[in-house]
């Protein structure tokens, strides 16, 4: 529904409408279930506006959760409103009992809620944590460490001609998509910054064990190597203690330690995640969406293709092309 930038609203309003919006006893087997929740704009939950006060009274719930097929391929199962724990569990007490007693695994984000109504309506399934929300999840506190420095270090935010605030991008990209000359720019420059400069790239060095870990997705590691990896991750973040951010990184994978071995070590959640990928292609985030239509290609991405693809010489251009990047 995030992608097709549908209401929640609407589309919850939908699927109780729907006489056979449930999932009925002949439904097909489904194995790895996702519950997503996300957040709808206010404007978005709120109607009847007053026309003497143009105050807005809140109708619906702004959060949801959906309930997705991520084996099947049977999409969307099921949404409702509100995002606490009664509410997921109830809809997936209210299933039938063959078709709850096939889910295996529930694939969620680290939430709390989702965790407690799963435990306490799907006991037998077992929870797992995908890499996508952990590198969102590392990525922002990243971007944390950095701000907090820049406004300690120079008492403002940071804005261009600052080191750490002109290498946010390269702070953000895959160790192994940065060239050998772009890393040694970004390390040569933070380093110079002096001690706060060390500290955002002892947090940058932090996010890259995380992914290390991550990595071992979709290559059947064995237990010893997934509790390798978690100690360099914990031993870094242990010696870097006086940083926050990655105090609190640390916990939070500490509490979810147990759902991210089962991400790790499921096999059929990797393969529909991402298929059957070579080593050095696994540590890319990809997150399993639902189908969305056919949408023409934007004009940016037809520029950046343009981009790479530069010929040796402006003249071998075709005057038909309409890609070609702006010199402006």
């Amino acid at each position: 529904m995030k992608e097709l930038e549908v209401c929640p609203s609407v589309s919850c309003t939908t699927f109780i409408s729907t006489p056979a919006a449930g999932i009925s006893e002949a439904a097909a087997v489904v194995e790895i279930v996702e519950a997503d929740g996300w957040r709808d704009p206010p404007w978005r939950a709120s109607l009847g506006a007053e026309s003497r006060h143009r105050k807005y009274r809140q109708v619906v719930d702004r959060w949801h959760v959906d309930f997705a097929d991520l084996t099947g391929g049977h999409g969307l199962l099921g949404q409702v409103e509100g995002r606490v724990s009664t509410v997921v569990a109830a809809w997936l007490t209210a299933q039938p009992t063959t078709w709850r007693g096939a889910i295996t695994h529930m694939a969620i984000d680290m939430c709390a809620i989702f965790r407690s109504a799963i435990r306490a309506a799907l006991p037998h399934a077992r929870i797992v944590v995908d890499h996508f929300h952990l590198v969102q999840l590392v990525k922002a506190r990243l971007a944390e460490l950095r701000r907090r420095l820049t406004w300690k270090m120079r008492g403002r935010r940071g804005r261009k001609g600052d080191p750490e605030y002109d290498h946010r991008r390269l702070l953000r990209a895959a160790a192994e998509e940065l060239t050998d000359q772009r890393r040694t720019v970004l390390e040569r420059d933070l380093t110079r910054i002096g001690t706060y400069g060390r500290h955002i790239l002892a947090g940058w060095h932090a996010k890259e064990k995380l992914r290390d870990l991550l990595a071992l997705a979709r290559t059947h590691p064995a237990r010893s190597q997934i509790s390798h990896r978690l100690h360099a991750f914990y031993a870094w973040c242990a010696d870097h203690a006086y940083l926050p951010e990655l105090v609190t990184l640390a916990a939070t994978v500490e509490a979810w330690q147990s759902e991210i071995e089962a991400f790790l070590s499921h096999r059929d959640h990797q393969r529909q995640e991402g298929g059957d990928q070579p080593s050095h292609q696994a540590r890319s985030p990809r997150r399993v969406r639902l189908s969305q239509p056919c949408q023409p290609t934007p004009l940016v991405t037809l520029r950046n293709h343009a981009r790479q693809q530069k010929p040796s010489h402006p003249c071998s251009i075709s005057k038909t092309s309409n890609v070609w990047p702006s010199t402006d």
